[in-house]
């Protein structure tokens, strides 16, 4: 589920949703830990193969139907942690 994801879009959504659920300075501190994270990765070579070859314009991301879940805060923050988790 979380392989079709990029890290960094993970990321904005995990900050979001501190910022809406947490206190005043959340979206920083989950900000700066999983970009620490994130960068870990990258210096370790682990990035996901998405993560590798994300499109620069959003007009360039395909959208399929039926491949398009329904996403909400919730579904978006547990699939970060499942991309934090997995290798590929």
């Amino acid at each position: 589920m979380g392989r079709n994801i990029p890290s960094k879009v993970a990321i904005n959504e995990a900050i979001e949703l501190a910022k809406t659920f947490g206190g005043e300075s959340s979206g920083r501190f989950v900000n700066g830990v999983l970009g620490a994270i994130f960068k870990d990765m990258v210096a370790a070579g682990e990035l996901k193969e998405i993560d590798k070859s994300v499109p620069k314009k959003k007009e360039d991301v395909p959208v399929i139907a039926d491949e398009a879940p329904v996403q909400t805060p919730l579904n978006n923050f547990l699939t970060f942690f499942e991309c934090l988790m997995s290798n590929d």
